[in-house]
């Protein structure tokens, strides 16, 4: 099935990305379900930081330009006065 198929696929990847600390065994231990789980919501937590700071500093930055924007306009008006 393609939902199976999927499933493998995200496994595949997983392993790839943490190596010998993600298990895709068949028969999974608790251990090795809760070491799974720690190590997805980790990944998770660490790009949700990112994605905020991103954010964030997209907003800083916007907020620069308007400000820069603003006094260039104030600069000009003196000048041609």
């Amino acid at each position: 099935m393609a939902v199976k198929f999927s499933e493998n696929e995200l496994n595949y990847a997983r392993k790839k990305f943490y190596g010998n600390l993600y298990v895709t065994d068949v028969p999974l231990s608790f251990f090795d379900k809760l070491i799974n789980k720690l190590l997805i919501y980790f990944f998770l937590f660490k790009y949700s930081l990112v994605n905020l700071k991103r954010k964030i500093l997209r907003n800083v930055q916007s907020v620069k330009k308007k400000y820069i924007v603003f006094k260039t306009n104030q600069k000009l008006k003196k000048f041609f006065n």
